[in-house]
Formats: C-alpha cells, structure tokens, sequence
C-alpha cells in the first residue's frame, strides 16, 4: 500500500455459533491477520453469532479451545468496532453485560447501513 491509499474498511460477520466446529476460531485468525496490517477492522454478531462473545463457555467439554483470550486480543490489533445485533442478543436471552468483551449494540437496521459502507465484506 502506498503512503497515499488509505486502509480499506474490512467488515467480518459472524453469524455462526461457536463451537461444533473451527470455524469460528479460523474466522477469528484472519480478523487477527487483517488488523495486524493495519486494515480499518470491523465485526459483526448477527444470529447464533453472539453466542460468540457469551461469557461463561466451556468448550473444552467438546474438545475445543477456549476463544475468549482472542476476543481479548482485538484491542492489541487496533480492532476497537465491534457490533452486536439487538435482536439476536434478546432472542437468546442475553444482556451486554453477558458478553466477554465491551461492544456496541444497535439495531440491525443500523448494522446493515454500516455493512454497506464497508469497502469489503466477509460473512461466516
């Protein structure tokens, strides 16, 4: 990149619940790789995603690693947005205060305008 591009806005949402597979864990590595070359990061807990960021997960019990010290790791990687559907929060029971890490929770309304302004974007 030269010193007169500006990072492009990289968008990751997650729509997957966390554990059953690696995927949520992969997808978390490449956030990681992205905010690592300085790229404007943001994510996205839609659906069975905010499942994600609940405190409380063992899973370890189905032979996964624990992906919370990731969560934790965002900041250290410059990755400061992070964006949770309401929605998908109150229909799973769950309150801000559940989740692992600080986040900010709109409406999905406001989540898919922010989508769209994203210069790419990438869904699990």
């Amino acid at each position: 990149m030269s010193l007169s591009e500006s990072p492009k806005s990289l968008a990751f949402v997650f729509r997957r619940a966390p554990h059953g597979s690696l995927h949520v864990q992969e997808f978390l590595d490449i956030v990681l790789i992205a905010g690592a070359f300085d790229q404007q990061v943001a994510l996205y807990f839609l659906d069975q995603g905010v499942q994600a960021l609940r405190t409380g997960q063992q899973p370890e019990s189905v032979g996964l690693k624990h992906i919370a010290p990731l969560f934790a790791a965002l900041e250290l990687y410059g990755i400061k947005q992070i964006y949770v559907d309401q929605q998908s929060l109150a229909c799973r029971g769950l309150l801000e205060s559940d989740l692992v890490i600080p986040v900010s929770v709109e409406s999905r309304q406001v989540l898919m305008q922010r989508l769209q302004e994203a210069d790419h974007v990438f869904s699990s």
